[in-house]
């Protein structure tokens, strides 16, 4: 039992901390519960019912309605909805995964809370599906067919996905695709583009490569394809020194004695 005997009480400290409660808690509860929690320090009802201003048959039949039924007494009845805090959002229903007019349809309850996925889009499938997994939304068994795969490989793709970004899920065979676009005939080119480089400026790099082909010959080589093939075709190792055999070519005498 408290006792408030010798407590400093501060009328504009009070005036203050209610009227922030009352930003979320209705004013009328809030003087219910005031009511109730002087009846608990021993308050005369009397005395209760002047200083909340309530008659004193109101404060007898608010005791007599917590003691029955709780804090749920607290509320006015007459009034729809006394409680200033906003009702809590309704639960999201379970995670549904379909196809519908072409494309794939990831859906949370509502058909307003959906993400669509277009079928052609098989990276963009596999990143959201693989996070969903990852975040529990969907299960790998939910995801495994969609992706044409088992559960396990989905499992061990979305953990790839996690450690190692998008790129991790490339298709490691596109490298390969990309050798059958460099025909013979593109890598002459290559390599007399950088015979020339190396001739001209006594160096060159796989930018410049890339830069000189797409003015000379308008083929449009990126820079790393360049990088790539310079380095499998051993260019690279020739760099530093063609350019001083051909010098030395050059100054070697003919066979019939002129020099060239």
């Amino acid at each position: 039992m408290f006792d408030c005997q010798n407590f400093h009480f501060s009328p504009e400290l009070g005036r203050q901390r209610f009227q922030r409660a009352a930003h979320v808690i209705d004013d009328n509860v809030l003087n219910r519960l005031l009511a109730f929690a002087l009846y608990l320090l021993g308050v005369n009802r009397s005395d209760i019912a002047r200083t909340t201003g309530r008659p004193l048959d109101s404060i007898k039949s608010l005791i007599k309605a917590i003691e029955k039924d709780g804090l749920a007494a607290l509320d006015d009845r007459r009034r729809r909805d006394t409680s200033r805090t906003p009702p809590p959002a309704p639960q999201a229903g379970p995670w549904e995964l379909f196809e519908e007019q072409g494309a794939l349809v990831l859906r949370c309850g509502t058909p307003e809370k959906q993400l669509l996925i277009p079928q052609q889009n098989a990276q963009q499938k596999k990143v959201v599906l693989l996070s969903a997994v990852h975040s529990g939304l969907l299960t790998a068994a939910d995801v495994a067919p969609w992706l044409g795969v088992t559960p396990t490989h989905t499992r061990n793709l979305a953990r790839k996905l996690t450690q190692e970004d998008a790129v991790g899920l490339l298709d490691k065979r596109q490298g390969q695709q990309q050798e059958y676009r460099v025909t013979p005939e593109v890598k002459a080119e290559l390599i007399q583009q950088f015979v020339l480089d190396v001739v001209q400026r006594g160096k060159t790099s796989g930018k410049q490569v890339a830069e000189h082909l797409a003015e000379r010959c308008q083929l449009e080589l990126s820079e790393r394809t360049v990088r790539d093939h310079v380095r499998k075709l051993g260019l690279a190792q020739i760099a530093g020194s063609l350019p001083e055999l051909l010098t030395d070519l050059k100054k070697t005498p003919e066979p019939d004695g002129e020099s060239s």
